[in-house]
C-alpha cells in the first residue's frame, strides 16, 4: 500500500490475484516428508528461500516462517537442489516456465501436496492527479470483466499451466499479507480461486 499513497492505484487486480497462490519446489528427498505436513506449525519448521528484498520476505516472515535471501534468482533453483534450502515457493503462474529452466537439476523437485495463499494484488498506477484516466481504465477494466473478455484472456494465458498442478487437490494455506491492510478491499471481488 505504500505505492497506492504515493501514486494512485487502479483498483483492480489486473491477474485476478493469481499470483498471490504459491506452489513449492523441494528437494527430491523431502517430497515425502513434506507431503504429511497437515498444519501451518509444521510447514513452518522449513527453511524458505526467497529473492534479497523481494516483497514475499516480510510477508512471509510475518506469517511465523524462516526466510533467507538469496541475491541470485538462479542460485535459489540450485540452492533448493542441493537440500540448501528446503521450500521455494513461486506463484502458479510462474512454475510451469520455471520448471521448463531448472526442472533438470539433480534433485530439485516440484513439490505436489501443499499451496500457499497470499492477496497479493497487482495494480495499474499512475500519478496521483490523473484521476480522470484512471477512471477511464477502471472503467474499461470493469466492463472487460463484465462481459467475460479478461477470464477469456485469464484463461487462455495461464489455464494449461493451472491444469498440470493439480491445484484442487492440494492442501491450501492462507497467510495474511500485512501490507495491504489500509488497501480498500473492494478488488477483492476480482480475485478468482484457480483451484476452483
Amino acid at each position: 500500500d505504500e505505492y497506492c499513497e504515493e501514486f494512485l492505484c487502479i483498483p483492480f487486480p489486473v491477474d485476478l490475484g493469481l499470483v498471490g497462490y504459491r506452489v513449492f519446489l523441494t528437494h527430491e528427498g523431502l517430497q515425502e516428508e513434506i507431503s504429511q505436513v497437515t498444519t501451518l506449525e509444521q510447514l513452518q519448521e522449513y527453511l524458505i528461500g526467497q529473492g534479497l528484498k523481494w516483497l514475499d520476505v516480510p510477508i512471509l516472515e510475518h506469517n511465523g516462517f524462516r526466510v533467507y535471501e538469496v541475491s541470485s534468482y538462479e542460485s535459489l533453483f540450485q540452492m533448493v537442489a542441493e537440500g540448501r534450502l528446503d521450500l521455494f515457493p513461486r506463484g502458479v503462474n510462474e512454475i510451469h516456465n520455471e520448471w521448463g529452466r531448472f526442472g533438470h537439476l539433480e534433485g530439485l523437485a516440484l513439490e505436489e501436496s501443499l499451496m500457499l495463499f497470499y492477496p497479493l494484488p497487482r495494480f495499474f498506477i499512475t500519478y496521483k492527479g490523473n484521476e480522470e484516466l484512471a477512471q477511464r481504465v477502471l472503467a474499461g477494466l470493469e466492463a472487460a470483466y463484465e462481459d467475460g473478455s479478461i477470464l477469456a484472456l485469464w484463461k487462455d494465458l495461464h489455464g494449461r499451466h493451472l491444469d498440470l498442478e493439480d491445484l484442487a487437490s492440494r492442501r491450501l494455506f492462507v497467510l495474511e499479507n500485512p501490507y495491504i491492510r489500509t488497501l480498500d478491499p473492494s478488488y477483492q471481488q476480482y480475485f478468482l480461486n484457480p483451484m476452483e
